[in-house]
């Protein structure tokens, strides 16, 4: 490049030190970086998050804070550090960081508080991160949808369904805004076996709620109520998905089947299997498998 007049931009700076980095030869990296600097290209979030995380990788915590001590303590870079931390499960250095901010005067955003909690998510700290959601709330900081499904699903990790299903009202339910998708973690994360009354009630909480439960809704409540061969349960939960206007995908019509099957019901297992060919779907080996396993048993 040099050869033919060709000066290397940001973006090249950046993809080269992020390779070495990725194959930890990070001496290298950092004399690029030094290059990069001497020909008047400044280094984005890209190039320190890709050092970072390769001392963090290193547990060179203190290579890490040179960065940050060389460059000058912003919230970018800030948060930067925080990602890498959480990744790296030094939520200990991450508090540290944070403190850091405050005492000089950087105020952390929301990006600052969804690195947090995504990080105590992550690593089973669900407590924290609710208190976290707790100070987003009074700082009047906008919270993203994928946060409430870390925190959900980080409660139902915890085997603590039901108190995600108690706080969960309450997590949502900001400036008349409801989310769906939320919802949708916590229906994932229940046992179907043994839980299909709660199960129904999630959806009925949805209602109560103003949230209209969707086809993907439905679904997990239809797969568990075949999982338990309650196959009459499961029709009423398509009717009543079929009386609100939903239209059943792949999703609705495997349960059925595969349901139907396991009881050797095979008449009604293909007669929901002609329903799924007909609006285009294709069954999955699951699907062909309990077919042939039914087929095999009634002889």
């Amino acid at each position: 490049m040099f050869s033919k007049s060709l000066v290397p931009n940001r973006y090249f700076y950046a993809t080269f030190i992020d390779g070495l980095c990725a194959a930890n030869r990070f001496r290298e990296a950092i004399m690029v970086l030094a290059e990069m600097s001497e020909m008047g290209v400044k280094p984005d979030a890209m190039v320190y998050e890709a050092l970072l995380d390769c001392y963090l990788r290193h547990d060179d915590v203190d290579e890490a804070f040179k960065i940050k001590d060389a460059k000058g303590i912003t919230l970018a870079l800030c948060n930067t550090l925080l990602r890498v931390f959480c990744k790296c499960g030094k939520m200990e250095k991450a508090n540290e960081l944070v403190d850091e901010m405050t005492r000089k005067g950087i105020k952390p955003g929301s990006t600052t508080y969804a690195l947090l909690i995504e990080g105590h998510c992550q690593w089973g700290n669900v407590a924290t991160a609710l208190e976290l959601l707790e100070e987003m709330k009074k700082k009047n900081l906008a919270s993203v949808e994928s946060t409430y499904c870390m925190i959900t699903d980080c409660l139902c990790g915890n085997k603590d369904p039901n108190t995600a299903m108690s706080s969960l009202p309450n997590l949502i339910m900001k400036k008349g805004k409801r989310n769906a998708h939320t919802w949708r973690t916590l229906l994932m994360n229940y046992p179907g076996k043994g839980h299909l009354l709660k199960l129904r009630g999630v959806v009925e909480a949805m209602h109560k709620h103003g949230i209209v439960p969707t086809t993907p809704h439905y679904n997990i409540l239809i797969k568990g109520l075949c999982e338990t061969r309650k196959m009459k349960a499961a029709q009423s939960c398509l009717v009543e998905m079929l009386d609100k206007g939903l239209n059943p995908d792949q999703g609705t019509y495997e349960p059925f089947i595969i349901g139907y099957s396991r009881k050797g019901q095979l008449q009604n297992a293909e007669r929901y299997l002609l329903q799924m060919l007909h609006h285009g779907f294709k069954p999955n080996k699951e699907v062909y498998s309990a077919l042939i396993s039914a087929n095999c048993k009634s002889g």
